[in-house]
C-alpha cells in the first residue's frame, strides 16, 4: 500500500443537521476502506476510482472543528461513495467542518442535504443564499397555494351557504304564498254556496287577504333583478303591476263593483293559477319534479289566462262606466308633484294595451309548455 503523502485526496462532500455531520466519499469501487474515527479527528484510506477511471489509491486526514461521539457513528459503502453519519458531541451547528481556518479544495458543501449555516466562506455563502431564497420561494409559492385553497374553499362554502340561505326562503316564500292562495279559493268555493249573496261578498271577504298576497307577489320582481330565479323580470313586472292596479287603484273606488260577479270570478281565476304556479316554484327550487304539477302549470292557463282576460277587461269597462258619472279616485292640480292624474285616460291606455300584452304572454307560456311538455313523461 502507498505512503500517505503518496494518496490522493478523494472528493468529499459534507453536511450537516444539529445533531449530525454527514460526509460523503466519491469514491467508486472502494476495496477494503480503511478508516478511523475519533473524538476530534479521522482518517481514511480506500482503493478505488476517484476522478479518473483507473482505480488508485485516495486518502486523507480531517481535523473536526467540533468534537464527536464515536460510539454512535455509522459508515455504509456503496457502489459510489461511501457514507459517514457522525454524531455530534454537542447539538448545534458547525461554523465549518475542519478546525483549520484553511479549507482544503476536496471538500465540498453537500447542497441536496446541507443544513443552511451563516458563517462559511464567501463562495458557499452566496451558493447557500441562492439556496436560501429558492427554498425561500419554494415556501413562498406552497403558502400562496395554500392560501389560494383555503381562499377558493371559503368562497365556495359561502356561496354554498347562501344558495342554501336563498334556497330555503324561496321555499318558504312559495309555501307561504301557496297556503295564502289556498285560503282564498278555499274561501271562494265556500261563498259559492250561498249562490248570489255569496258571489257579491267576495271582494269584502278576501281582499285583504288576497291584496296581502299580492303585496307579497312584488317580491317575485326583487327575486328575478337580484338573481334567485331565471325569469323575464318585464313580465312579471306587468302582470303584478296589472294586478295590483285593479285590486289596489279600481276595484276599491268602485263600491258598485265590489258586489259584481266578475270581482268573484276573476279572484277564483287568479287563485287557481297561483294554486299551481306556486308548488311548481317551490319543487323547482328543490331540484323536484311532480309530473302532475308541471303538467297542470303548464296546462291550467290555457282556459283560465283568457278567462282571467275576459274578467280583467269587464271590470275596466264597469270602473269607467262609474268614473265617467264622477265616482272613483283622481289626482288633479294644483298637487305636490303638479302632476295630473286621469284615471279615466289610464285605464283606457290600459285596455288598449291589455290584448297585445296579454297575447304576448300566452306565446310566451305555448312555447314553454311545448318545450316542458314535451320532453317529460308521465312517472308511474
Amino acid at each position: 500500500m502507498a505512503d500517505e503523502g503518496e494518496l490522493l485526496k478523494p472528493p468529499v462532500l459534507w453536511a450537516q443537521r444539529r445533531d449530525m455531520i454527514l460526509l460523503r466519499v466519491q469514491i467508486q469501487l472502494a476495496e477494503k476502506p480503511d478508516f478511523n474515527i475519533y473524538d476530534t479527528h479521522m482518517n481514511f484510506k480506500g482503493y478505488g476510482t476517484g476522478g479518473s477511471s483507473h482505480k488508485k489509491w485516495y486518502g486523507f486526514e480531517l481535523v473536526f472543528h467540533e468534537p464527536i461521539n464515536t460510539e454512535k457513528c455509522r459508515v455504509k459503502v456503496f457502489e459510489n461513495e461511501i457514507e459517514f453519519r457522525l454524531l455530534k458531541k454537542n447539538s448545534g451547528e458547525w461554523s465549518k467542518l475542519q478546525s483549520s481556518h484553511v479549507k482544503p479544495h476536496w471538500i465540498k458543501l453537500d447542497f441536496d442535504h446541507f443544513h443552511i449555516s451563516e458563517d462559511e466562506d464567501d463562495e458557499d455563502n452566496d451558493k447557500m443564499e441562492e439556496l436560501r431564497k429558492r427554498k425561500a420561494l419554494q415556501q413562498e409559492l406552497k403558502l400562496l397555494e395554500e392560501r389560494t385553497k383555503r381562499e377558493i374553499e371559503l368562497r365556495d362554502t359561502v356561496k354554498d351557504i347562501s344558495h342554501k340561505v336563498t334556497a330555503t326562503y324561496l321555499v318558504i316564500y312559495n309555501v307561504v304564498q301557496f297556503l295564502g292562495f289556498l285560503l282564498i279559493s278555499t274561501r271562494l268555493i265556500f261563498l259559492l254556496s250561498y249562490g248570489e249573496v255569496g258571489i257579491s261578498r267576495a271582494y269584502s271577504d278576501v281582499a285583504p287577504l288576497l291584496m296581502a298576497c299580492q303585496i307579497g307577489a312584488f317580491l317575485e320582481v326583487v327575486h328575478s333583478a337580484l338573481g334567485f330565479v331565471k325569469g323575464d323580470i318585464v313580465s312579471s313586472l306587468l302582470q303584478t303591476c296589472g294586478r295590483g292596479y285593479i285590486l289596489f287603484l279600481t276595484i276599491p273606488y268602485c263600491p258598485s263593483l265590489q258586489r259584481s260577479p266578475f270581482v268573484f270570478l276573476l279572484f277564483l281565476a287568479w287563485s287557481l293559477i297561483e294554486l299551481v304556479r306556486y308548488p311548481y316554484y317551490a319543487l323547482g327550487v328543490l331540484k323536484k319534479e311532480v309530473w302532475l304539477i308541471t303538467w297542470l302549470r303548464y296546462s291550467l292557463w290555457i282556459p283560465l289566462y283568457p278567462l282571467g282576460l275576459t274578467f280583467e277587461l269587464c271590470i275596466y269597462v264597469l270602473s269607467l262606466l262609474y268614473e265617467a258619472n264622477g265616482g272613483g279616485w283622481s289626482y288633479p292640480l294644483p298637487n305636490g308633484l303638479n302632476i295630473a292624474v286621469d284615471p279615466v285616460v289610464m285605464k283606457v291606455l290600459i285596455f288598449i294595451s291589455l290584448p297585445p300584452v296579454f297575447y304576448s304572454l300566452l306565446s310566451h307560456m305555448w312555447s314553454q309548455r311545448k318545450r316542458k311538455l314535451g320532453g317529460i313523461k308521465k312517472r308511474d
